[in-house]
């Protein structure tokens, strides 16, 4: 067996001392004694509404990083809390779980042929606790990190790209101005409510409905702030336009609604809004400071459209790409083994 003082656990495989190359922001760190990483896409299944047939498809997925452990002698341990201690925003603190930090691992020599090189982006240390490997008197730290993303050997589980989700409405903020409003916007409902007049006969069955004016939009959005940055950046952005003073020409008394651009809202026509509510910025518990804010809609009045006398008619209904997609390729894959098969 292997002495934990000269050999290092990587997902619970032995690697030899001489095999790893540990790193922290690019300069060469000892003492690790063992990591433990993980790291998933959260993905939904579309269900088909048709019970007996497969899923459609699943979404692009939620990238996550576990916590994950790491092990270190006790000495090596209070140099990096040292090292980490100078890294917080707030130096006088003493806080050395404020700190960011990159990790890299490499494993090579005689235990890896192929090398292999591991990058673990914007780390904090979130716990720590002391333990003592099996079969040794050696004093060891171990430590609960988190991190945003991990790539290996230049891969990533991750779109690192964004190509895959570029054609989809996601964005996390609203650009006022040209500029993106500060911290993450997450639109919670934007609904355009169409006006009908809807006329029933006496004694009639059905209704006739005639156009009325449309109400105006109301988009409704989460603010979310866990920076002193964002927040010294949102507090100006809140005093220039989140207010009922319309943000107006300089010596004009004319004032001007403020446009939005976010793909939905745009989506359903509508770019101009003015501040209808503005909430203060709440503590959610874990340093995430959060406000609703609520845009009504600025556009001039239209002439309504005419009282529709006919339908379209209905098609029959799609039949889901996703599933003819998924069928070809298990048709494939059988193909490929009865292929074998007959070797």
């Amino acid at each position: 067996m292997v002495s934990p003082l000269n050999a290092v656990r990587v997902n619970h495989r032995t690697w030899g001392w001489t095999s790893v190359i540990w790193t922290v922001d690019g300069m060469p760190s000892d003492g690790i004694v063992g990591i433990d990483y993980e790291e998933e896409l959260e993905v939904r299944i579309i269900s088909s509404n048709v019970q007996d047939q497969i899923p459609l498809g699943m979404s692009l997925g939620r990238y996550n990083v576990a916590r994950f452990p790491v092990r270190m002698l006790a000495d090596s341990a209070l140099v990096l809390k040292k090292y980490l201690t100078t890294k917080a925003p707030s130096v006088p603190s003493g806080s050395y779980g404020q700190a960011t930090f990159d990790m890299g691992l490499q494993l090579s020599g005689i235990d890896a042929p192929i090398p292999t090189t591991v990058v673990f982006a914007q780390c904090r240390i979130v716990g720590e606790r002391a333990v003592r490997e099996e079969g040794t008197e050696a004093a060891v730290v171990e430590f609960l990190v988190a991190c945003l993303a991990i790539t290996q050997d230049g891969n990533s589980l991750f779109d690192a790209t964004g190509a895959a989700s570029a054609l989809l409405p996601g964005t996390d903020t609203i650009t006022i101005a040209g500029a993106p409003a500060p911290g993450k916007w997450t639109l919670l409902r934007g609904p355009r409510v169409y006006g009908w007049d809807v006329r029933k006969g006496y004694g009639l069955m059905g209704a006739t409905v005639v156009p009325t004016g449309d109400d105006v939009m109301r988009a409704r959005f989460l603010v979310e702030i866990w920076s002193p940055t964002d927040y010294a950046l949102f507090q100006v952005f809140r005093s220039t336009y989140l207010k009922k003073q319309l943000v107006a020409v300089q010596g004009s008394p004319i004032g001007l609604a403020i446009g939005i651009d976010h793909p939905e809202l745009k989506g359903l026509n509508a770019t101009s809004f003015v501040p209808l509510e503005v909430n203060p910025l709440v503590n959610d518990g874990f340093g995430v400071w959060m406000a609703e804010v609520e845009f009504l809609e600025y556009r001039k009045p239209l002439p309504a459209l005419t009282k529709p006398n006919a339908a379209i008619p209905d098609a029959s209904p799609p039949v889901p790409q996703a599933q003819d997609q998924v069928e070809a390729e298990l048709a494939k894959a059988q193909a490929q083994l009865q292929a074998l098969g007959g070797l």
